[in-house]
């Protein structure tokens, strides 16, 4: 399974982006940074 971790730019999304890799590994992740101020993760099948 692959994440799509959205926001990684931030300091949320920075904090979410590195407990996901202590999860899973890197390339199960995908990370954007969107002018959006919502960080989201989705499971991409």
């Amino acid at each position: 399974m692959r994440y799509i971790v959205t926001g990684a730019d931030g300091q949320l999304g920075g904090r979410v982006s590195s407990n996901m890799l202590n999860e899973v590994s890197g390339d199960q992740l995908i990370f954007t940074c969107p002018e959006s101020i919502f960080n989201i993760i989705w499971k991409v099948p």
